[in-house]
């Protein structure tokens, strides 16, 4: 049956007939209900927002309002390539980026080495400060080390140990919880006071450390939580998770600047494309443990929080598969850039990568903001350096001008940029000339002539 439809009062004069039977003949309006998002859109909405500290702050407080979300153990003795805790991460959305190397540490390492009275194996040495990464850590393995060199595992191990004890401390540490021990170790007699309970927080309590789970620590060590965080305290004001970053020499370091994802592509197929670790998915590890979930088909004030649980993991696993999606796809778009550094940057807006990946924009929005990602030289660049406005087109067209041999007409030009990746119309070119004061290349040519 067909519905009514009330039209507004409209007083009949004859000049109007034709409108008023014209207006009755219309279709009656569909009603589309409005779309409301699902609880899991808005957290995912929510979370994506967020930089690393912020990220850490949010599950540290969904876990405490929230019995049924707990981190998953791993084995005993396995270790984590993870920053400890949030809170000893830099406040990288505060530092300005350049793209100047790092200074090295491969130097200042090597000097003292040279004067170790311990050291029998010298060139064992320099073969292990040349494996270390840019955060002072050993990137490969004893065994691996000892079969490139062809020497014993055990001189290897030894040498290692002498890296280790130089200075900055921790240097040669296979990741930040051994970078943490080994300075511990070296602490003088007045800190030594102080180092046992941190060492057992580090040590026997490292998934809870890394957390800042202050209560469920304070309950496992049988101390007051007041103790826990003064013993984390000095952890953060004594160590560093990454010694290539600490003073050292007679400069400080630049400022440390901590990924939120990797690229990087595979040995065995430089060619190929890229791949991505998202950092912090290495380090939150969550699930909802069996007895809980068990348990809530009996209780619906369990279950409610075991919904809760699932829909905030769903959530986090989201976040991390955007993340992934658009740290490749960026790399995708400017592997030159990612390869052979920022003069190779080509211009990408937020709304040209959306329509490649099938995304909104809003997304690539809430998605870059305050994150950064380590190059497979790495360089760590912020997400937003890798889109580039007409500003950097217009620098390579000044470039272009400042060398030609013979003033390059705007089509010259145009397929001269298109061959850098710049694709601009020839009447682009005109304008980009125009507002760099730059005369056409008859003008041009007559200049050159007249000099």
């Amino acid at each position: 049956m067909d519905r009514c439809v009330r039209f507004p009062p409209m007083r009949f004069h004859p000049s109007n007939r034709t409108l008023y039977q014209v207006w009755l003949m219309q279709p009656a309006p569909q009603l589309t209900p409005a779309v409301r998002p699902t609880p899991q859109l808005v957290l995912t909405r929510e979370l994506l927002t967020l930089a690393a500290d912020d990220l850490a702050a949010r599950i540290e407080a969904e876990m405490a309002d929230n019995p049924a979300l707990d981190w998953i153990e791993e084995p005993s003795g396995e270790r984590r390539s993870t920053t400890p805790s949030a809170s000893m991460a830099s406040h990288a959305e505060t530092i300005d980026y350049d793209f100047r190397a790092p200074r090295s540490l491969a130097d200042y390492l090597t000097e003292q080495v040279r004067v170790h009275p311990s050291l029998r194996h010298f060139s064992v040495a320099v073969e292990i400060i040349g494996s270390l990464d840019h955060r002072g850590w050993l990137a490969e393995s004893i065994a691996v080390l000892a079969e490139r060199l062809g020497v014993a595992e055990e001189i290897v191990s030894d040498t290692l140990a002498v890296v280790q004890s130089l200075d900055p401390p921790g240097t040669g540490a296979r990741d930040a919880r051994e970078a943490l021990l080994i300075q511990l170790d070296q602490l003088d007699g007045e800190q030594a006071a102080r180092r046992t309970l941190a060492r057992r927080l580090i040590a026997d309590h490292w998934t809870d450390f890394s957390h800042q789970a202050w209560a469920r620590l304070a309950r496992a060590l049988k101390s007051p939580e007041s103790d826990i965080r003064d013993a984390a305290a000095f952890i953060r004001d004594n160590l560093a998770p990454y010694p290539a970053h600490t003073f050292w020499g007679e400069e400080n370091a630049d400022p440390v600047l901590t990924p939120d994802v990797i690229l990087y592509l595979d040995p065995r197929d430089p060619e190929g494309p890229f791949k991505v670790t998202i950092v912090e998915a290495t380090r939150y590890k969550l699930h909802v443990p069996r007895p809980i979930a068990s348990a809530a088909t009996h209780a619906p004030q369990v279950d409610e929080y075991v919904t809760r649980a699932r829909l905030f993991i769903a959530s986090l696993h989201q976040r991390w598969r955007t993340i992934a999606h658009i740290a490749l796809g960026l790399a995708d778009a400017q592997r030159s850039f990612v390869l052979d550094g920022p003069r190779h940057l080509k211009p990408l807006s937020q709304v040209q990568l959306a329509a490649e990946l099938d995304i909104h924009e809003s997304t690539i929005s809430r998605t870059i903001r305050g994150k950064f990602a380590q190059l497979p030289d790495g360089r760590i660049v912020p997400l937003s350096a890798f889109f580039a406005s007409d500003g950097s087109a217009k620098e390579a067209l000044r470039t272009l001008i400042a060398g030609e041999q013979t003033p390059l007409t705007d089509q010259e030009l145009c397929e001269a940029l298109s061959r850098q990746g710049h694709h601009l119309s020839r009447r682009t070119i005109a304008k980009y000339r125009d507002d760099l004061g730059i005369a056409a290349a008859h003008r041009r040519a007559r200049t050159a002539r007249s000099c």
